[in-house]
């Protein structure tokens, strides 16, 4: 049975490094979760957003392995070893600006043909 995706119930204290939450349609693969005391957890994703909860959340995962087995899961083994570092609005500005650059000279160079 290990390998076969399933759809558990998990709660802020049993979900692990690997499990994909659905929120909104979106899947969220959880890179790493811990305590924030007060029966509160705090759960990343890969993509770096962040979501607390408290230990009583209901919320439904996929995982790949069997309750009671090795907690290893068919991401984990794909999962960096950090969140994704957001660009910076500077980043994101230089990107746009090579873009458009390399639009125009690819331009030029059809008209000047």
């Amino acid at each position: 049975m290990t390998g076969q995706i399933q759809r558990i119930e998990v709660d802020g204290a049993s979900i692990r490094r690997g499990d994909v939450l659905t929120i909104g349609e979106r899947p969220f693969v959880v890179l790493d979760h811990a305590s924030l005391g007060d029966g509160e957890f705090g759960i990343t994703f890969v993509t770096g957003e962040s979501l607390s909860v408290r230990k009583s959340t209901a919320m439904t995962a996929l995982r790949t392995d069997v309750p009671g087995m090795r907690s290893r899961t068919f991401w984990v083994s794909r999962l960096p070893a950090h969140a994704h570092a957001v660009p910076t609005k500077g980043e994101i500005v230089a990107q746009v600006v090579v873009g458009c650059a390399l639009v125009v000279a690819i331009g030029l160079a059809v008209v000047a043909r």
